[in-house]
């Protein structure tokens, strides 16, 4: 090296350098716990042009409203449409619905695509309407409206789910777990503010006596659709925040639904049935907090994944205690329409907990927490989307089914005639119902067609002093029924009980003094355990008995307790002392006064 090449004291390698940014912080790690958001926001709907869109939703809420106006009016008017029951029902359901789905749909939905879903919802829940009309048509009981509003708005609910979580490119990730999440939270959170400002503007309207709903009155229904755009025109920051506060309250019940299903598991080992409308709800409960939990699947704390799992692993055994519950009661009483409503909620409910349960098998064999949840919730919400459908068609309606199973019991000898509820098939089955109950008043088996008839108000020939006697089970100690009593013809006394004029209608006699006479009346009870009827029969001067009033039970008076004479006489109104039954106080209605039906 040449002396002129000596290294100067800048070329000191310790001395290099260059400018240049500092390196950026790492990104702190995200809260994990049950009021942090999932890894995608549930801002799906992040502000959506709102404030563009508030006219179109306040004039559709209008529109809406005075449709409502005039196609009540029409009816009461009797011009088009109203007159028309099936039309009425045709127009009324999609009217009811449609316009909230298209309000809630604006902004977050392509609108072609928007129009096109909103002519698809309105002919399916035109044909439904139409439907629903068709079964209850010249039925004037157990009318099954409020089962139609609820399955076709949570058919609605799951398609708009999907609607708003349809990806519109490939490179649109809303299809994805998280995605699905987001969209049906924010759908959820919007859901929440429509239906309590609906309550709220229902109470307004009927607040001042000049504003009610029944007269059709020209501001009252379209202040409610007003009040309906007002409550979807709210911001998505508000909607985003009700979502993820649903979602925080949700994933921290979390632990408390778990403990109530050990709870209740314990409970029937040790005896004590729970009722299965506390199951099937925990289940649901159960259902929704470990998907709230879960989310999308992002790195969570393991209390949160522990919950998962043993909610998960409970689930089947909720499901099988349901099972067996649910077919007890129908092996002794056979199938109505609310447990074919109930069937078919534990058909879903057992779907979720096998495939909970398997995802948490695996998580614990494989050494991780629950996945594939997310294609798991997106396939059965199809799935409930079909079922849903199916029960409010007549592909599955119950009001169908049920009467079909209750007549293939009795003709099948499962139940005895004498025991069997001929007038629930009307209640129950509505149109279906009462052709049941027509075909089996031709049926080959007498006693089974002479209940039909009686039922139907068919004539029927006066019953003998045997007959009664049979149709009556005495429960006083010691008490025997009067030959005056059996040897009346009750067929043409109006109210009279169906055990005095039916072949295999039974009742059962209590004596007790209830007019202060010191001369024993007659209660003749019918009905069931909770429900129940009786007709006070009274004896006059002359010997000859009467229908003299009725007892109606009530406030937990149940059957077993009037047989086990948990009962008492007590001092009412001058004419007839009340009943105590169990701790509850039944008064007698005068006969002519508030007829009951037998």
């Amino acid at each position: 090296m040449a002396q002129n090449d000596v290294p100067l004291w800048v070329d000191d390698g310790s001395l290099g350098w260059s400018p240049r940014r500092e390196p950026a912080a790492e990104p702190a790690a995200p809260r994990s716990g049950p009021w942090s958001p999932p890894a995608k926001q549930i801002s799906a709907e992040a502000e959506d042009s709102s404030a563009l869109l508030w006219p179109w939703r306040i004039g559709i809420g209008l529109m809406q409203g005075l449709l409502f106006y005039v196609l009540f009016r029409s009816r009461a008017d009797g011009a088009w449409p109203g007159n028309d029951a099936f039309l009425f029902d045709a127009i009324a359901l999609p009217l009811l619905f449609l316009p909230w789905s298209v309000m809630a749909g604006l902004g977050r939905v392509a609108l072609p695509r928007l129009v096109a879903f909103a002519a698809i919802a309105g002919a399916i829940l035109a044909a439904l309407g139409w439907y629903h009309r068709w079964r209850i048509l010249g039925v004037e009981i157990g009318q099954p409206g409020l089962s139609m509003l609820l399955l076709a708005g949570a058919a609605l609910f799951i398609a708009q789910y999907f609607l708003e979580a349809w990806p519109t490119s490939a490179e649109d990730e809303r299809f994805t777990p998280a995605g699905l999440f987001t969209a049906g939270w924010a759908l959820a959170a919007r859901l929440l503010v429509l239906l309590p400002a609906l309550g709220l503007g229902l109470m307004l309207v009927h607040l001042p006596p000049h504003l009610t709903l029944e007269r059709g009155d020209i501001v009252a229904m379209p202040f409610l659709g007003l009040v309906g755009a007002l409550a979807l025109q709210a911001g998505a920051r508000f909607t985003t925040a009700l979502a993820q506060g649903a979602v925080a309250t949700a994933t921290v019940l979390l632990p408390l639904a778990v403990a109530a299903a050990v709870i209740l598991l314990c409970a029937d080992l040790a005896g004590k049935q729970p009722p299965l409308l506390a199951l099937l709800t925990l289940m649901g409960g159960l259902v929704l907090a470990i998907g709230a939990s879960w989310r999308d699947g992002a790195e969570r704390p393991l209390w949160r994944e522990g919950f998962e799992i043993v909610g998960a692993l409970l689930l089947p055994l909720l499901a099988g205690l349901s099972a067996w519950m649910l077919a007890q009661r129908v092996t002794t009483l056979g199938w109505t329409s609310p447990r074919l409503f109930a069937a078919a909620a534990l058909g879903m409910l057992c779907a979720y907990g096998i495939a909970y349960c398997l995802a948490a098998v695996i998580g614990l064999m494989r050494g991780h927490g629950l996945k594939g949840l997310g294609v798991v919730n997106t396939a059965l919400a199809a799935a409930s989307f079909i079922l849903l459908l199916a029960l409010a068609s007549p592909l599955a309606d119950p009001l169908r089914l049920a009467p079909q199973a209750q007549a293939a019991r009795l003709e099948q000898g499962r139940v005895a005639v004498a025991h069997f509820d001929f007038a629930n098939l009307q209640r129950d089955g509505a149109r279906f119902g009462s052709e049941t109950l027509a075909a089996l008043s031709h049926s080959l088996y007498p006693d089974i067609a002479r209940g039909a008839q009686a039922v139907r108000g068919a004539p029927a020939q006066p019953l003998n002093p045997t007959e009664i006697g049979a149709n009556i089970a005495v429960r006083t100690p010691g008490a025997r029924l009067p030959a005056t009593l059996l040897a009346r013809d009750w067929s043409g006394v109006a109210g009279a009980p169906p055990c005095l004029t039916t072949a295999s209608q039974n009742c059962e006699a209590f004596f007790l003094d209830l007019n202060g006479d010191h001369r024993p009346e007659i209660l003749l009870v019918t009905g069931g355990e909770t429900r129940w009827w009786a007709a006070v029969m009274e004896e006059d001067a002359a010997g000859r008995w009467r229908l003299a009033g009725r007892l109606t039970s009530g406030c937990g008076a149940s059957l077993s307790d009037l047989r086990a004479g948990r009962l008492s006489v007590l001092a009412a109104l001058p004419g007839w002392d009340d009943l105590q039954v169990a701790g509850a106080r039944l008064s007698v209605t005068p006969s002519g006064t508030g007829c009951s039906h037998y």
